[in-house]
């Protein structure tokens, strides 16, 4: 089989950063809601389509009223408010611009600046580095293996071997972001790189900003706070050392800087900072972020860094939207990195109940996206952690003793977590033979409602992805109600293989984890569910929306509309529901909106063409969206409407349609005649761009290439095509609502 590189310790967060705020009246106080940010309460009654609306009298009160109540976001986590993450990364990227336009500085010229620019257009565009990037901030790197301030910079003309920890940790950063888009960097480059920062670890296991030398005071090589979280996530960022000794080497030097930091952290300030008042600040806050996400490390002594970082710089931000820094510029553009992962989202956490490495979910999280090519990310929780990081992830991971010993509290959160959509996964921590049906039994009974499966041949869990022969399975006992694995028991040696890495001994355990995070959100997409804590007020109605199944990737991005459900259940009094995705083969189809995304394959049976045909004859609405902005699955969709309603139904909208303009129901849509693009979108255009097909003077079908799917999920947008992520929930905000508003002229 291929050889896929796996890296211990190496956990990087989606690359789905927070948008900038929406300029429609709806969408406003609505976009960077991530599905953290507390879903609506489950809602029976079902808003329908819009001929069984046109007769409902709250709908015009509903509808005029979100403008009132957009105003408000419920926040129901411990993250920071996604929506003034939102403002402050607005008003940053306004502050960057006119910097840059007024007075330019060197410092961009150098290794540091070009590389934060790049890491800046990944974070917060989605731009994946250009070679020309990759191959000057290579050739910059000294025969040290650390990078000074590179060519052309005043600096290096008068130190040419000068090399620190600001610009070394950049470069590498920005080149591990180039890797991950396919670009080629040779391994050599960061063996260097590792090896220099090692070189530079002083004695009490911090780092300084520079390496040492003969010099007895070495002032600018004191430990401090910044330049150790720096080499912190640098050494984990890397990819992990084939030869034993270095591995060794290097998770020694990680625990003794780990050391440090226990001993020093404070957040107010940089730790052992002995310049004054002219501290990087931001660039610390920086270095944080990349550390907690480089490490799954969330909490240091009695520090929450997932929770305190936004908070403080959304504190500090100035009015004008910079920062205050020695270098303002660059302090500013450290910020937006920070930020950039505030209120994500996790994949995974980890919970370890025995004392554990972390290497299992840092492989399994590599090889999903080796294999998937998205981007997922994870998180280590302790039984001491709030209730509440329980629901930041998707699944949760537990590596249990013999028992599942907890909390109370713990034990109704994991039940809480499974009834709103997540799964959980058992590790026991025992051989023995009883271990994993004892742990499954305890399971059964702490989540109360679903039964262990007798029959698992045909279970999603041996053939999402990979198609597991019965002899190559683990043992394993799963729990649930037919497709989706709400929970799962194996046993410790799956965890030992995740830990050793991808080989062909251990390429079922990969593949079997990897079959398991497609089941758990791909194949039935569970409905959104709320954080812990005060939710917010449940909706009187709610607008149903589901995926429709076909023979492609139908289930691209599972996250999508959950994050979308979120987002519009938090801030208008008209909720919105994800339910179940419809196969169209039969039964009733009440929805108000039905979804068709994906990539390829969009073809539809006749049996399937004459369902839909009958749900939108019957006032349904129907949204296709080419996720990636591939042509072909645009051509397999337009095909198959052509053949429902004939060649000509299908035709471009003007940019004067009310679904365009947002003059629909009062005008509470989003304006979509100024739209932003990727910047990987070839010839974008300056606006949205859709088609549509008519019935009965309504606009039934809406088909874009707009890639608004992955864009509102967020992750794996490097390369991608279509709007960005502000827009794309500018634009689901604008279907879903004229899909429910009756006549547009209303």
């Amino acid at each position: 089989m291929d050889s896929v590189a796996i890296r211990r310790r190496n956990i990087r967060g989606p690359h789905d950063a927070p948008a900038a705020l929406s300029r429609g009246a709806v969408g406003r106080r609505l976009i960077g809601q991530g599905a953290d940010d507390g879903a609506m309460q489950k809602e029976d009654t079902n808003v329908q389509h819009r001929t069984s609306l046109a007769t409902k009298p709250w709908r015009r009160a509903v509808l005029l009223a979100a403008c009132l109540v957009a105003a408000w976001l419920a926040v129901c986590d411990t993250r920071a408010d996604a929506d003034d993450v939102a403002e402050a990364v607005r008003l940053a990227r306004a502050a960057l611009a006119k910097r840059a336009s007024e007075t330019p500085s060197p410092e961009e010229s150098s290794v540091a600046g070009r590389a934060r620019n790049v890491l800046l257009a990944a974070a917060l565009d989605h731009t994946a580095p250009t070679e020309e990037d990759v191959d000057w901030l290579i050739d910059q790197q000294a025969d040290t293996g650390g990078w000074g301030f590179g060519q052309g910079h005043p600096h290096t003309d008068i130190h040419p071997d000068w090399t620190d920890m600001v610009n070394t940790q950049l470069a590498v950063a920005a080149l591990r972001r180039a890797q991950e888009a396919g670009l080629d960097v040779p391994t050599k480059v960061f063996e260097q790189a590792m090896a220099w920062t090692l070189a530079c670890q002083n004695a009490d296991g911090g780092w300084g900003y520079t390496p040492p030398d003969t010099r007895p005071l070495r002032v600018r090589g004191a430990s401090h706070g910044s330049a150790t979280a720096a080499a912190l996530a640098l050494l984990a960022d890397c990819p992990t050392p084939t030869n034993d000794a270095q591995r060794t080497e290097r998770a020694e030097s990680l625990a003794s800087g780990m050391k440090w930091f226990e001993a020093h952290i404070v957040l107010d300030r940089v730790p052992q900072w002995v310049w004054g008042s002219d501290e990087p600040w931001c660039y610390y806050m920086f270095c944080l972020q990349r550390f907690t996400r480089a490490t799954g490390r969330w909490a240091i002594a009695d520090q929450t860094l997932g929770v305190e970082i936004g908070r403080r710089l959304l504190a500090r931000q100035g009015a004008d939207g910079s920062w205050d820094g020695r270098e303002e510029t660059a302090e500013t553009g450290y910020a937006l990195l920070a930020l950039a992962d505030a209120g994500k989202s996790v994949f995974v956490s980890r919970l370890a109940l025995i004392d554990s490495d972390t290497d299992d979910v840092a492989n399994w999280m590599a090889y999903l996206k080796a294999v998937t090519d998205r981007h997922y990310s994870w998180q280590s929780i302790s039984i001491e952690a709030p209730l509440a990081s329980l629901a930041e992830a998707t699944i949760v991971y537990v590596l249990a003793g013999e028992k599942l010993e907890m909390p109370p509290s713990w034990a109704q959160g994991l039940r809480q977590f499974a009834e709103r959509g997540g799964a959980v996964v058992i590790i026991a921590g025992s051989d023995k033979e009883e271990a994993v049906p004892a742990l499954a039994r305890e399971l059964v009974a702490l989540l109360g409602r679903w039964p262990m499966l007798a029959d698992l041949d045909n279970h999603a869990l041996f053939k999402a992805k990979f198609k597991l022969a019965a002899d190559s399975r683990p043992e394993l006992i799963v729990i649930g109600d037919g497709a989706r694995p709400v929970g799962m028991v194996l046993p410790p040696a799956v965890a030992a293989q995740l830990a050793a890495g991808i080989d062909d001994e251990t390429a079922a355990a990969f593949e079997l984890m990897v079959n398991l995070a497609i089941a758990a959100t791909g194949r039935d997409p569970p409905a959104g569910r709320e954080s812990f804590g005060a939710a917010p007020a449940a909706p009187t109605r709610a607008i149903h929306v589901a995926r429709i199944k076909h023979a492609g990737d139908w289930a691209i991005a599972p996250m999508a509309l959950r994050r979308l459900s979120d987002t519009l259940a938090a801030a208008l009094s008209i909720g919105v529901q994800e339910i179940a995705p419809v196969d169209l083969n039969g039964g009733e189809l009440s929805q108000s909106v039905l979804w068709l995304a994906g990539t390829r394959h969009a073809q539809l049976t006749l049996l399937q063409q004459k369902n839909l045909k009958a749900y939108l004859e019957a006032g349904g609405t129907l949204f296709v969206d080419s996720a990636m902005g591939r042509e072909a699955f645009l051509r397999d969709a337009s095909g198959t409407l052509a053949r429902m309603f004939g060649p000509d139904a299908l035709a471009k909208l003007p940019q004067d349609h009310p679904l365009l303009t947002g003059q629909f129901a009062g005008g509470i849509g989003n304006d979509l005649r100024d739209a932003h693009y990727t910047q990987a979108t070839p010839n974008p255009p300056k606006s949205v761009e859709l088609s549509g097909i008519e019935l009965d003077g309504r606009l039934a079908v809406i088909v874009g290439r707009c890639g608004v799917t992955p864009a509102i999920e967020g992750t794996a947008a490097l390369g991608r095509w279509g709007l960005q992520r502000d827009d794309a929930h500018r634009l689901a905000i604008n279907v879903l609502l004229y899909a429910i508003s009756g006549d547009p002229g209303e």
